[in-house]
């Protein structure tokens, strides 16, 4: 007499294969979610040198070789820190467009102390307004820029802190 043997999977093999896809699908949610800060970085230190460039060519272009007057409507008044949304159009560029990727405009404005996410904020020195700082915020740090806050000034240069 032959028997024949069922084929197919047990209960224990089925519950083993399901956790082992669960262990996987959690590792792969926590470097996602990594990626997507990474991302939001990358959005944030591309959004403030392209400000950070549009103020220079204007400011080269201009007359009065300093900032002072020559920054947008609402975020051109010495030593006044300002959300870069308040600051109207610009040489064609909306700024109230131009939103910080996790506080969506709605958050604080990034100013020194500040230690969470913040929108971009802008000024002009206090003292000499020959020189301009856009605040912003980084999750994860990228390349040379830290995490934290830092800012753009004068001739594009990012570095760490925020003095506004």
């Amino acid at each position: 007499m032959v028997l024949k043997t069922k084929s197919g999977f047990t209960l224990i093999e089925l519950l083993v294969v399901i956790a082992i896809i669960g262990l996987l699908s959690s590792l792969a949610v926590v470097n996602l979610n990594s990626a997507r800060g990474k991302a939001r970085d990358a959005k944030r230190i591309n959004d403030v040198k392209q400000l950070a460039l549009l103020i220079e060519i204007h400011v080269a272009s201009g007359a009065t070789g300093n900032y002072l007057g020559t920054l947008p409507a609402g975020c051109d008044s010495a030593g006044e820190v300002e959300k870069t949304t308040g600051c109207g159009t610009f040489e064609g560029v909306d700024f109230t467009l131009i939103i910080d990727p996790s506080a969506q405009g709605t958050g604080t404005t990034c100013q020194s102390g500040v230690v969470d996410t913040c929108d971009y904020a802008m000024t002009i020195n206090n003292t000499t307004t020959d020189d301009y700082e856009i605040c912003f915020y980084i999750e994860e740090g990228a390349g040379s820029v830290e995490q934290g806050l830092n800012s753009v000034n004068q001739g594009s240069v990012i570095t760490s802190g925020c003095t506004l």
